[in-house]
């Protein structure tokens, strides 16, 4: 692949509950900052755009969704999307959550098939590390449906690590990024940001400024 010149600047939260994305175009000389609406499934057979993708992954049982319900299903089958959330209401044990904390729990195999946590042996298990992987891939996917001149491993990329986390744990965002994005050392920067303690709806708020920021990063940072 030949290196292009970056279009955009991109800010990525990988969050625990939601994933957001804001970018800027490059040839805009005031670099205003767009949050990124992601077409995602919000409910079985409807697609629509929204600026939070949920960090969530519902794992169904064979048969119970037909293929045409669905949109941009992962390999294994899951369904993302604001439509795993509400499906996870109504089936126990079949919604993985919180992937990207497990990324921080130090007795866990993070490449190790443990999530949906506690589910039954019929449930279809991921690891933290390949639930978040998928997150990304589908903010990946959607960007290059909506920007197929300006796929997303060639822009300036800044991907949020949270604060919490050691050393070890916050290599494996940082490898997250890398990996599924793909993108050329020179053109990615990770930024640590913290929200623990803050109500939810503080913290998809807080979601929305801390992506607006790494956007503005992108911008006013030599990449």
């Amino acid at each position: 692949m030949s290196r292009q010149t970056p279009q955009f600047l991109v800010g990525i939260d990988l969050g625990t509950t939601h994933t957001v994305v804001a970018y800027a175009d490059s040839n805009d000389p005031e670099k205003r900052i767009h949050l990124f609406e992601m077409q995602q499934l919000v409910a079985l057979g409807e697609v629509a755009e929204r600026p939070l993708l949920p960090s969530v992954r519902y794992h169904p049982a064979e048969g119970e969704v037909s293929n045409e319900a669905l949109f941009l299903t992962p390999e294994d089958g899951a369904v993302l999307g604001e439509a795993a959330r509400e499906l996870g209401t109504k089936s126990k044990g079949r919604l993985v959550t919180s992937a990207k904390s497990w990324l921080s729990h130090t007795s866990v195999d993070h490449a190790a098939a443990i999530l949906p946590w506690g589910s039954e042996e019929s449930v279809f298990k991921v690891s933290p590390l390949e639930a978040s992987a998928s997150y990304l891939r589908h903010v990946r996917t959607v960007w290059e449906q909506r920007f197929p001149h300006a796929q997303l491993p060639q822009q300036n990329v800044v991907i949020t690590v949270p604060a919490s986390f050691d050393e070890s744990a916050r290599s494996l965002p940082e490898w997250l990024g890398s990996t599924m994005l793909d993108c050329w050392k020179s053109r990615r920067r990770f930024v640590t940001t913290g929200c623990a303690g803050m109500p939810a709806a503080s913290r998809k708020a807080w979601r929305e400024v801390v992506c607006c920021w790494c956007a503005m990063l992108a911008v006013v940072l030599p990449i």
